[in-house]
């Protein structure tokens, strides 16, 4: 039986004719047993296997997958960059070779690209634009650029969706999900990295890069929070020329950082500058630093382009990465374990035991008798990443996306300045975000937010208890545990919660007195009273912690 014939494919039975080119290109990169054993050359696209396909001769498979992929067009193309930073789930050559990838297309007449401005804007292109140059800037698979010339004679450049994109991609998304699926079926260990959570997830980032009004919103974003800052531009976008097939903006003028001819080490920490500003400040970040990407101005002043992929990390997330790399920078190898087991999507039962042995490894091979300078940070992160997915586990997208810009940046940093020190870059971020998660006013609102959570709570446990009542008395909800057995655990539970929380108490009083020492007229002991108090506090609290253990181990 074909369960093929049988599958709930969606808008694949609308697109046969491409399921059917996916399948040959699949088969002649030498993938046919593949094909073969999915089931997907039989009747629903007609016999393709009409003899053994001989793969390409002297390549590796991730080459041939590769160049399948290429040939398969824009939105596979994209799938295998996304992968390329995907370290977690993805094996190193298969990485390799993906980032080889190139989203170009060869160019499209001047007057399609003109029709589709005019519908766009619903006006002849003569009435908005100055000039307009026929001759394209860049030509990819999702869109066009071209410089044009406003009115009053600003140069700005045009990004033009390229005809029947995102039809074109919508139809390929729902043909990788329909594969996807079919893979989970016949493949029962893909399942582990769930391959179809994996396209849906590409699916929200790709539609979005093919809506312009996205882009558009993440630069206003970007320039609302780099607004007050010097050396650093981002362009200015013209919203009423914009919608979600054209995107008009600034052109900027500049050179690849690669290619700048200024002060090579002035511009690295330039650039290192606005790279964590964008993590570890705003927590909004760009997503494809590549070095195409970043251009450095007359004045070395830091210009991005290519907004449409963003990362986004919450404030939360914001505090595994200073924790992570605070482990890091400490030298602190289970530390690192720790918050890497925490962020990580467990696709199976972890051996947590095993998991911290592994990353010691590899801490031990990229710390062990180097200097904090000397430390190849992205190679650390690379093979961090690379054991999670040794032992099941997936990091999400965001904190993927952010290890690739610092890798990346690592890169092209020690390329242009090899005394570049990254961790020493990232330090200042790292304490000064430590410092304000330990301020006076950050706790407060802490414990505000934790105590309406603690109320609402309270308010819903009346009807929560008598659920759970109702349920023991008609029997749905039964209980096997002594009574004697279950009051001895809950006391002994209660103890040691109480003496965990009189532990984290002394440890943030104590830590809040020595952030604020400085701060205030000093009162006591050279202290202001609000240190004082601190200290004093923190100090009972721990004295109050090592008595009772001293009375438990007397009795």
């Amino acid at each position: 039986m074909n369960p093929l014939r049988y599958a709930n494919i969606g808008q694949a039975w609308q697109d046969v004719g491409r399921l059917r080119q996916i399948i040959t290109v699949l088969v002649r990169h030498g993938f046919g047993e593949l094909v073969t054993r999915m089931n997907l050359q039989e009747n629903i696209v007609g016999r393709i296997l009409v003899g053994e396909a001989k793969p390409d001769q002297g390549m590796s498979t991730p080459q041939r997958l590769c160049m399948a992929i290429q040939e398969l067009g824009p939105t596979f193309i994209k799938l295998g960059q996304i992968l390329s930073t995907r370290a977690d789930i993805v094996p190193e050559e298969y990485i390799v070779e993906f980032k080889r990838l190139q989203a170009s297309a060869a160019p499209l007449p001047f007057e399609v690209i003109k029709i589709q401005v005019e519908e766009s804007l619903g006006k002849p292109i003569q009435e908005v634009f100055l000039r307009f140059e026929e001759k394209p800037l860049a030509s990819a698979s999702i869109a066009q650029v071209h410089i044009a010339y406003l009115p009053d004679d600003t140069e700005v450049v045009v990004k033009v969706a390229r005809p029947g994109a995102r039809e074109s991609m919508t139809s390929d998304l729902s043909l990788m999900k329909f594969l996807a699926k079919q893979a989970t079926q016949i493949f029962a260990d893909i399942e582990l990295f769930d391959p179809v959570g994996m396209i849906e997830e590409f699916e929200k980032e790709i539609l979005k890069e093919i809506d312009f009004t996205h882009e558009l919103r993440n630069i206003n974003r970007f320039r609302q929070n780099f607004a007050d800052a010097e050396g650093v531009h981002i362009p200015r976008p013209y919203p009423a020329l914009s919608n979600k097939s054209i995107l008009v903006m600034e052109r900027i003028k500049g050179s690849k950082i690669t290619e700048s001819l200024g002060d090579r080490v002035q511009i690295v920490k330039n650039t290192l500058r606005v790279v964590c500003e964008m993590i570890f400040v705003y927590g909004f970040f760009h997503g494809d630093l590549h070095p195409g990407n970043i251009l450095i101005e007359e004045d070395l002043s830091v210009a991005l382009i290519d907004f449409g992929l963003v990362g986004r990390l919450t404030p939360r997330m914001k505090d595994y990465i200073i924790d992570l790399l605070l482990a890091v920078i400490r030298r602190d190898y289970e530390g690192v374990a720790e918050v890497l087991y925490e962020i990580g999507r467990k696709r199976a039962p972890v051996d947590y035991d095993r998991f911290v042995s592994d990353v010691m490894l590899v801490m031990d091979k990229h710390l062990v008798g180097a200097r904090m300078s000397d430390i190849e940070f992205g190679g650390l992160l690379q093979d961090i990443l690379e054991g999670a997915m040794r032992h099941r586990m997936a990091v999400p997208p965001d904190y993927t996306m952010m290890f690739k810009a610092l890798i990346t940046v690592e890169g092209v940093g020690k390329q242009m300045d090899p005394d570049m020190d990254l961790i020493a870059a990232i330090e200042p971020y790292v304490r000064a975000v430590v410092k304000e998660r330990y301020s006076f006013e950050s706790i407060t609102n802490q414990l505000f937010r934790q105590s309406t959570q603690l109320l609402r709570l309270l308010k819903q446990f009346p009807v929560t208890a008598q659920q759970i009542l109702m349920g023991v008395e008609n029997g749905r909800i039964k209980f096997g545990i002594d009574n004697v057995q279950f009051e001895a655990f809950l006391r002994e539970y209660r103890r040691q919660n109480g003496r965990k929380l009189m532990v984290a108490m002394s440890f943030v009083f104590l830590l809040i007195a020595t952030m604020n020492a400085d701060s205030g007229t000093p009162a006591l002991l050279g202290l202001s009273w609000f240190s004082f108090g601190g200290y004093a506090l923190g100090s009972l609290l721990g004295f109050l912690v090592l008595w009772s253990l001293w009375l438990e181990r007397k009795d």
